[in-house]
């Protein structure tokens, strides 16, 4: 299975090491987690429609700039999930979104990326993350 970065809050992001025993060097779940959790998702036709909507629902704060992370749930399992379809959106906004910046901000961000050794895709997710602690715009 290709792997699929979630997009999780800091705080979720803590509850789901907590909850798998996930040291912080850690960056992907245990064994056979991942595949459960989609299995869940691809044949209950309920849970799949209440997850999705809670993605709908999340990604409107993730991209409102000066918004929080928006009302997560509490099941550690539909966090995995959500932040799995966040993931797999952000993937394709943050490609979008590298199309429509200023020249200068991508000059900026080519630049940081050369010196970190890191993609711009990457820059602009850290980015976004860092936007929602600090209620910032992602592309500053």
């Amino acid at each position: 299975m290709q792997s699929i970065p979630a997009l999780l809050p800091p705080a979720v992001t803590q509850r789901v090491r907590q909850h798998y025993a996930l040291s912080d060097e850690t960056t992907s779940l245990p064994p056979g987690v991942s595949e459960r959790i989609w299995d869940r998702f691809h044949t209950d036709a309920l849970y799949r429609k209440r997850v999705t909507d809670q993605a709908v629902d999340l990604q409107t704060h993730i991209v409102t700039p000066g918004s929080d992370w928006g009302q997560w749930p509490e099941s550690i399992e539909e966090c995995v999930i959500i932040g799995f379809m966040l993931g797999i959106w952000l993937r394709d906004y943050v490609e979008e979104l590298i199309l429509e910046l200023p020249e200068a901000i991508l000059s900026e961000l080519e630049t940081e990326g050369i010196e970190k050794g890191q993609e711009l895709e990457e820059l602009l997710i850290e980015r976004l993350i860092r936007s929602k602690e600090g209620n910032a715009d992602p592309t500053d």
